[in-house]
């Protein structure tokens, strides 16, 4: 890793990020087309590779086996978003469009972070081993060993699109995909297909990946300036983790609680809607990565454009969304039986329901990173208990008196009811950051 050269009396702390960092300016409507165009190549290329591994798991390993994998991908969602939160998210927010003196070490001490952060994780899973043992106990071993460089590779993809590079994000991202593709080859023509070296094949991905990043954007991780960086963040990343832990918690403890209320069938029903509108969910995950830096320019440059960007991002998803949920509603009963099986005619009278949640999210996705943009988290966390709180009421309350699809009911009604609250809230919040940057 090359050093260009001493700025503000630190040697090497300036990163060859575009000349748009240097100068910021609220991006024109093409420029905020084309992010979009590479979020969505990035998330396909993620998304697609997650699904190809998961399939692969499932097909080659025993049901329990493939239970335990399940786990391990769950831990590695909530620690990934609890992370993001208190990182990655607070990276975009305070430093997508800053002037390239403060991009690098801000990158090096948000990396060294997220390192920590991980191993801190990484022995308590090590710990907790030996107590459970088993296929999950392997699992477990396997995803602690490769948890930092997961963790690290997602950290790079973000600081990609904030540096206005998405190029960057996609091309370590394949780098990603090739290096697991290759693993799992190896792991599985030497017959070694039990679940520890499969979650191990994943890493390996995110081994290449996360080095291959350093290399593409000049920078090492500092451990050292973790604790800094955690202090001087806290009161943007604690509100970003803890909204992302509250919300994510609430819609799971429905979906579990469906089956001593109403059925593992039912469970297996909203599973299954859930499924069938994934690459929507895939395409909202990669509209955040890619327009969430296009948010935080415009709000630099020109504040009074965030409310237009904001429209016009939530009324295109909007149509999206709902153009995919009436496809759904019209599919032929035979192509969702060959999709989900004995899980079909269950999910097919949920599509409404999760049509209207999908819609809402699609809604609220403009005033929400409005918000974030002007470092609102206050805003975004309120909102977000409420909404998680009246979900899981709603969705409980659904479940015990009329099943899979009365859940869906409850929760769609308790966010679309969130994303109005959003909407007034960002529309009446003026357009100045509430927070200093951190």
């Amino acid at each position: 890793m090359s050093d260009s050269g001493p700025i503000d009396g630190e040697q090497g702390d300036v990163i060859e990020a575009p000349p748009s960092i240097d100068t910021p300016s609220a991006p024109s409507a093409g420029h905020t087309v084309k992010a979009a165009g590479w979020g969505i190549a990035d998330q396909a290329i993620y998304s697609l590779t997650n699904l190809g591994l998961t399939f692969l798991v499932a097909s080659t390993v025993s049901a329990a086996e493939f239970g335990a994998f399940a786990s391990v991908y769950v831990c590695y969602l909530v620690v990934y978003g609890l992370v993001d939160g208190s990182v990655g998210e607070v990276f975009t927010i305070q430093f997508a469009g800053t002037p390239r003196r403060r991009w690098r070490p801000a990158l090096r001490a948000a990396s060294g972070a997220t390192l920590s952060l991980s191993l801190v994780v990484t022995v308590l899973c090590l710990l907790a081993v030996p107590l459970l043992g088993g296929s999950f106990g392997e699992a477990l071993l396997a995803f602690a060993v490769v948890l930092p460089a997961l963790l690290l590779q997602a950290l790079w993809r973000t600081a990609f699109f904030a540096a206005g590079d998405p190029r960057g994000a996609v091309a370590n991202d394949l780098v990603w995909a090739v290096a697991q593709l290759g693993a799992l080859a190896l792991v599985l023509t030497d017959g070694r297909d039990s679940v520890g070296w499969l979650v191990g094949a994943w890493g390996v991905g995110a081994i290449v990946g996360s080095v291959v990043g350093m290399f593409q954007l000049s920078t090492v991780p500092n451990p050292m300036l973790a604790k800094g960086w955690l202090r001087e963040h806290q009161a943007l990343g604690l509100r970003f983790s803890g909204e992302f832990f509250i919300l994510y918690g609430s819609s799971q403890i429905v979906l579990l609680a469906l089956g001593p209320l109403a059925g593992l069938s039912e469970v297996g029903a909203l599973r299954g809607a859930q499924v069938l509108f994934g690459p929507v969910q895939a395409l909202l995950l990669s509209m955040r990565f890619a327009l969430r830096p296009i948010y935080v320019r415009t709000q630099s440059a020109a504040p009074e454009r965030v409310p237009r960007v904001a429209a016009a991002t939530s009324g295109a998803l909007v149509l999206l969304s709902l153009g995919w949920g009436a496809a759904l509603l019209v599919m032929p009963a035979d192509f969702g039986e060959a999709l989900l099986g004995d899980s079909w005619e269950g999910a097919r009278v949920i599509i409404p329901a999760m049509t209207m949640q999908v819609v809402a999210l699609a809604a609220l996705f403009g005033p929400f990173n409005g918000l974030r943009a002007r470092a609102n988290a206050s805003a975004t966390l309120r909102i977000g208990v409420f909404t998680a709180l009246s979900g899981l009421v709603l969705g409980l309350s659904g479940a015990a008196l009329g099943g899979a699809q009365a859940a869906q009911w409850g929760v769609s009604v308790s966010v679309a009811v969130g994303g109005v609250r959003l909407w007034h809230r960002f529309l009446a919040d003026g357009g100045a950051p509430t927070m200093p940057a951190g």
